[in-house]
């Protein structure tokens, strides 16, 4: 799973959804965070956010 994760976000920084930091250091730890384009999408993600836990919630409720 945290492969599939690295991979998303690698593969969202040329789409300049996502800016990444790379420390140098070992093992190599690269800081993803939302670029101003990504942070336009903030309104839909809080919505996906909420749609889930009310998914879930009637899901195991």
């Amino acid at each position: 799973m945290k492969l599939l994760l690295v991979n998303r976000c690698h593969n969202t920084v040329p789409d300049d959804k996502l800016a990444s930091g790379d420390f140098r250091k070992f093992p190599t730890l690269v800081v993803y965070r939302m670029s101003e384009l990504g942070l336009s999408l903030k309104s839909i993600l809080d919505q996906l956010d909420e749609w889930g836990e009310r998914y879930m919630n009637q899901r195991d409720g």
